[in-house]
């Protein structure tokens, strides 16, 4: 494990571990030390960056409890399953027919693919609550829209390059092939987004009337 100072209230961990590790190590920080001055921990693929208040707590205290950290002990608490909703009718999935036509394969093939693989959360950015989603193989796997339009609704599912995604937020996208009505950040829960790096996700098809019932 190497631990590099980010600035004066931040540290970044990188080492040797998996997806599920590094969430767990965040899930640890943010659970123990949060009393103690640890202000926010975020898991990424290869690292876990630190948010600390050194007031409460200093650099040198906060190495040597992360030293501590036993990975093989938290990991197992770390890793949420999700099963989300997604609606894949062309009435909301505008680039369904045009991402088969690129890949060459049918909409009922890309849809049973879709909603049978599992997914891995393995990283959060880009807006709140996006979740980047591991999981797409070679052979479904496509560059990003040329020309991206500038705004879709809010859990509008994805697909660009090796990743699959859901947009929490109306912004620009990739290519859509669906849309899934159950809100992944909400700003007034806590916490406010439901998928965390490590967790896994697997789609399931839903109708437009289900979809109508969740949206507002």
């Amino acid at each position: 494990m190497k631990i590099q100072q980010g600035g004066a209230n931040s540290l970044i961990i990188y080492g040797e571990f998996s997806i599920l590790e590094w969430s767990a190590l965040a899930h640890w920080l943010r659970d123990n030390f949060r009393q103690i001055g640890v202000i926010d921990a975020v898991a990424a693929p290869e690292s876990v960056y630190v948010q600390f208040d050194p007031v409460r707590i200093d650099v040198f205290t906060l190495r040597r409890k992360i030293r501590h950290w036993q990975p093989v002990a938290s990991a197992r608490l770390a890793s949420t399953q999700h099963v989300l909703p997604v609606c894949y009718d062309p009435a909301f999935a505008p680039d369904l027919y045009e991402v088969c036509r690129q890949l060459k394969v049918s909409s009922d093939q890309l849809i049973n693919w879709h909603s049978n693989q599992i997914f891995t959360v393995e990283a959060i950015g880009f807006a709140p609550g996006f979740a980047y989603l591991s999981g797409v193989p070679d052979t479904f796997q496509l560059p990003r829209r040329m020309r991206p339009r500038t705004r879709v609704p809010p859990g509008s599912v994805a697909l660009a390059e090796r990743w699959s995604a859901v947009y929490p937020q109306a912004s620009p996208y990739w290519h859509i092939i669906g849309i899934c009505p159950m809100p992944l950040f909400q700003r007034s829960a806590e916490p406010p987004v439901m998928l965390n790096v490590g967790d896994t996700v697997r789609f399931t098809p839903c109708t437009i009337s289900e979809v109508r019932q969740w949206l507002p």
